[in-house]
């Protein structure tokens, strides 16, 4: 799995992938705001920690970030160019893989 700022707007995840990366996560514009670093390491979290998959992780946060609270509409979302925050996520790969999980256990050595 590889994450980049910029590098998804160019040919980063078509570089990556090609070198055996399963899934690349990035940015289309940039990833340097409070509110990206804050999107970022809570889906990640979710995905790395707690089991989820990368699609439902992500789908969970970028809507309590770019939710538009003033329609009162729980459906509404803020477009990246509404906020003015370059914020294009962009996935490469299967959104519902599971990089971990906290049912796994490690393998029992078998012995001679």
């Amino acid at each position: 799995m590889f994450m980049s700022c910029t590098t998804a707007a160019h040919l980063g995840p078509i570089i990556y992938l090609e070198h055996g990366t399963a899934f690349y996560y990035g940015n289309a514009g940039t990833g340097l705001s409070p509110q990206e670093d804050l999107l970022d390491d809570q889906w990640m979290h979710d995905m790395l920690v707690n089991g989820m998959s990368a699609g439902e992780a992500f789908s969970n946060y970028v809507w309590l970030h770019q939710r538009d609270y003033t329609t009162g509409d729980p459906t509404a979302m803020y477009g990246g160019s509404s906020l003015q925050v370059t914020n294009q996520q962009l996935m490469f790969g299967d959104p519902t893989m599971t990089c971990y999980s906290p049912e796994w256990t490690e393998p029992t050595p078998i012995t001679p």
